[in-house]
């Protein structure tokens, strides 16, 4: 996209072209960010359901004056002269035009209920998601779901089902499980299509390291220095990439033998019995055959709003132990999340390991562990550190 332009630049400058982009990104802020480090300074459109139906990026549309597609694979070294100073004659008779107005979720709703089939509840679930109200959010869930069971083999459904159940762990009124369940529904996607790109770079984007082609993220450090360095404030990120985002690949699966400081006398420490910290897990496998028996385990952990909890970080850092299981192997047994500047913040933190499984072997793994941190309740409570005993159930 830099490529483009910088090849477009002159052209939407003399009024001869206009570039709109359209981002399949699940985080739009995360786009704005790249545009804004790139200098990409056209409109961006954010599809995070696909609803264009692309089944991979980037793609590329030259629409002449008239709303006629000319190009789906334009060169950029002859994309002046073949396109944008081009005149193309009218056509016969004028395009159709397709109505400007959103669809109403009560009309769909309707129609949905009437209709009782996959095209119906899709249609209802895509009508909530583009009304923007967050309320709306459970209500396209269920719609979503409905298409699925009425049409098990609709992997459109099943991929914007996992769309809206990963926006809605992003937001406050979250569900404990809208991380997995958003994993498992572009799961099924991917199994009635596994050639659609899109939906197995979702995938990759949580999975482990074995199952990517790049770092997916590794360029935000760069792009908030960058920005800043030229006086600028990078766009804030309300969900920023941590772990197996800003992992890099790896050619296989790789292990630490440092297992962390000891003597950290976690017995004695206090339960959060309180649950001051909500810990939610998510179990990522690989999209590959190869790399089915290689999961990534994210455990995230937000602090408590409604008792004001916030992080401690003039203590000791965020640290996770995990016992070796019986079979398998992880990556590594302790996990460590460095602090930030700041004396107190209420941010959401996520700790990543992968677990390399037994092949051969039905049933189910079990990784147990503990995290400790220090936290400080209320506006004016004590700062103490606890332990929260943590348990990960893997199905072989």
């Amino acid at each position: 996209m830099p490529v483009w332009h910088e090849q477009t630049k002159q052209l939407v400058a003399s009024g001869k072209l206009v570039v709109i982009g359209i981002a399949q990104e699940q985080h739009a802020d995360r786009c704005r960010l790249f545009a804004q480090w790139k200098g990409i300074d056209w409109p961006i459109l954010h599809d995070p359901l696909n609803l264009v139906g692309l089944g991979g990026v980037p793609m590329l549309v030259a629409i002449d004056e008239h709303g006629i597609v000319r190009s789906t694979t334009p060169n950029p070294a002859t994309f002046a002269k073949d396109f944008a100073l081009r005149q193309f004659p009218a056509p016969k008779a004028p395009a159709k035009k397709r109505p400007e107005t959103l669809p109403d979720p009560r009309w769909t709703r309707r129609h949905a209920g009437e209709a009782r089939n996959s095209a119906g509840w899709l249609a209802h679930g895509d009508a909530l998601m583009l009304a923007g109200l967050p309320p709306q959010i459970d209500e396209a869930i269920q719609a979503y779901g409905r298409a699925c069971d009425a049409n098990p083999r609709d992997g459109v459904a099943f991929f914007r089902l996992g769309v809206t159940h990963r926006i809605r762990f992003d937001r406050p009124q979250r569900q404990p499980d809208d991380f997995q369940a958003a994993v498992d529904a572009w799961r099924k996607a991917l199994d009635c299509d596994p050639n659609d790109y899109i939906i197995r770079r979702r995938i990759q984007q949580y999975g482990p390291r074995l199952d990517r082609p790049y770092s997916f993220y590794d360029w935000v450090k760069t792009a908030k220095r960058e920005i800043t360095q030229r006086g600028d404030t990078p766009v804030e990120l309300t969900c920023t990439p941590v772990g197996a985002e800003l992992a890099q690949p790896a050619d296989k699966f790789k292990y630490r033998k440092k297992e962390g400081p000891k003597g950290d006398d976690s017995d004695r420490i206090d339960r959060d019995r309180k649950k001051l910290v909500e810990i939610t897990q998510a179990i990522v496998r690989g999209t590959d055959k190869k790399n089915r028996n290689i999961v990534q385990v994210h455990l995230t952990l937000r602090p408590n709003p409604h008792l004001g909890v916030q992080w401690s970080n003039e203590a000791e850092p965020l640290r996770l132990w995990l016992k070796k299981p019986k079979t398998g192997r992880l990556s590594n047994r302790f996990v460590e999340f460095a602090h930030p500047p700041a004396p107190t913040t209420s941010e959401e933190r996520t700790l990543c390991f992968e677990v390399r499984l037994p092949s051969r072997q039905m049933g189910s793994l079990t990784v147990k562990g503990y995290v400790l941190y220090n936290v400080c309740e209320g506006k004016d409570g004590k700062c103490r550190m606890l332990r929260q005993d943590v348990k990960m159930k893997i199905k072989l």
